[in-house]
């Protein structure tokens, strides 16, 4: 044995920068599912959104919804390996929320910008203009880390609720260290 590693200076190694903890560009059609969804919201992967832009996921309330609504991906923090009580964790993804009528000539969102939240060990919000792509980024602080889910919902106030035909599209959704 030579014993060179002894002898080298490691005082200037600059360690890599970790990645992000979970990320997708695009989003499968089973990545999300309806959460207390009055009627069906249909899913579909790899989507145009109104603006032109590919690569969405496209998702569709077919009924009016009357009380707290949104996606779910369960058990998320399993499948992240966990998250930690009192750490934080910046949340992003790009969303689209259509700005178009249904045949009742009502507005898929009625409010715009309409108040998003998030949910993943702690929560946020952020009012999300309607018609455009819009970067949703929060950090959140887990309070509780025992919670598994992650959550995308509408709840309050109730005329920030989707209606019929409301179509919402995500993509690059990403989570890491704050």
């Amino acid at each position: 044995m030579l014993g060179l590693g002894n002898s080298i200076d490691r005082s200037g190694f600059i360690s890599a920068e970790s990645g992000p903890l979970f990320f997708s560009s695009v989003i499968a059609a089973d990545f999300f599912a309806a959460y207390s969804v009055d009627g069906n919201l249909s899913f579909t992967a790899n989507q145009s959104a109104p603006d032109g832009s590919t690569g969405w996921l496209k998702m569709v309330f077919d009924a009016e919804q009357t009380s707290t609504t949104g996606i779910v991906r369960s058990d998320f923090n399993v499948e992240m390996g966990g998250i930690t009580l009192n750490e934080s964790y910046k949340v992003s993804f790009d969303i689209f929320l259509s700005d178009g009528t249904n045949s009742a000539s009502k507005a898929h969102w009625p409010v715009d910008p309409t108040t998003t939240r998030v949910v993943f060990g702690g929560q946020g919000s952020q009012d999300i203009a309607v018609g455009e792509s819009v970067l949703y980024e929060q950090t959140l602080t887990v309070s509780n880390a025992t919670f598994t889910d992650f959550y995308v919902y509408w709840n309050s106030p109730s005329h920030h609720l989707p209606n019929a035909d409301a179509q919402l599209y995500i993509k690059n959704f990403k989570i890491e260290d704050a």
